[in-house]
């Protein structure tokens, strides 16, 4: 969630300065609010950006702009599922802010620096955390794409808020399925439909099938130690299998936790997220919440996750159907069990709770 620390509040709002740039470099940590920057400024920061860009482990162009809080940010998804409260990403300011920065940065004047800049930072530093708050042009998401490709280090990356729209979002498919890095992707309020949730379904299942096919290749050349008794080759067999298994699932990589909240989502995208999902052993926490899904899809993912060896999370919150809550998988022998283990789905409609 934007700018959250669960313990501590709200950090306090990012900058909206060129000079605090090199302060910021100091720990790595670079952290700006384009929608209060001139286009000058923002072609100047993308300047120094790519001038120091290997120092950089952690990058967030937001777009905050006056007239909202930022603590409205840090506690738009606490919200009680049963308030008919507009989310923040919704508000006619916020999309006033990012429709003004995303038109700055397009701008023929600084797009090519600010694009080069972002990119530079995925392709020459060891960054791991990845924010825009912006719209790219479609060019600009491809070259975005061709980066995160060549990425080797990047744990996270959000997109929320921008209201990047399917065709921006599918530019991104490419990298996003060659890339085996990364753990969370955020797409909450990036006005998607079941158009991209097919595209996310298509990486979910890229990544599972990269896995897969290399297990296999590693596996085929396993074979029990003849040496031993039987039931010690059998369990000295199966440990090594799975010791192999572990070490692809390292190297391949695969998305951890995915956020879809606040799109224009429907059962159809279920269904697509349930078909990938079911090829899938990786992902463990699923944001639905605020979309346009019905009892259908909490059935999809009951039977989901009555057979995915990791899921433990669906957040169905804030849907039509006042009903919907939060899926919860309860494993008897910690978080990652053997499809025979069994699992209790609890739903749980939970009110406005700081543990969300």
């Amino acid at each position: 969630m934007l700018g959250s620390n669960l313990r501590l509040g709200p950090r306090p709002p990012p900058k909206a300065s060129v000079d605090a740039l090199d302060i910021q470099l100091v720990k790595g940590e670079v952290q700006v609010n384009a929608a209060l920057m001139s286009r000058e400024e923002l072609l100047e920061w993308a300047k120094r950006l790519k001038a120091l860009a290997h120092k950089v482990t952690s990058l967030k162009i937001l777009c905050l702009p006056r007239g909202l809080q930022w603590s409205q940010y840090h506690y738009a998804n606490l919200q009680d599922r049963k308030a008919h409260v507009q989310h923040v990403y919704s508000l006619k300011e916020h999309k006033l802010g990012v429709q003004t920065a995303s038109a700055n940065v397009q701008h023929h004047i600084a797009r090519t620096a600010f694009y080069t800049a972002v990119c530079a930072v995925l392709r020459r530093a060891p960054v791991t955390e990845l924010v825009l708050g912006l719209r790219f042009s479609e060019g600009g998401y491809t070259m975005l794409s061709e980066a995160l490709a060549a990425n080797k280090t990047l744990k996270r990356l959000s997109l929320a808020g921008s209201h990047l729209g399917d065709t921006r979002f599918m530019c991104l498919k490419p990298g996003l399925v060659t890339n085996n890095s990364l753990e969370e992707l955020d797409l909450t309020a990036c006005n998607l439909s079941d158009a991209a949730a097919l595209c996310v379904a298509g990486i979910i299942k890229a990544h599972a099938d990269r896995r897969q096919a290399l297990a296999f290749d590693e596996q085929l050349r396993e074979y029990p130690d003849s040496s031993l008794l039987p039931h010690a080759a059998h369990g000295a067999f199966h440990a090594r299998l799975r010791s192999i298994a572990a070490s692809v699932d390292e190297r391949c990589g695969g998305l951890l936790h995915l956020e879809l909240a606040e799109n224009k989502l429907t059962d159809k995208s279920a269904r697509s997220l349930h078909d990938a999902l079911s090829y899938d052993r990786r992902l463990i926490f699923l944001s639905l919440r605020a979309n346009r899904l019905t009892a259908e899809a909490e059935r999809e993912f009951i039977a989901l996750m009555k057979e995915h060896q990791a899921l433990l999370r669906v957040d169905l919150r804030q849907n039509p159907d006042p009903q919907l809550g939060i899926l919860k998988a309860s494993r008897a022998h910690g978080t990652q069990p053997h499809l025979d283990e069994g699992l209790a789905l609890l739903l749980e409609a939970e009110e406005w709770s700081l543990r969300v």
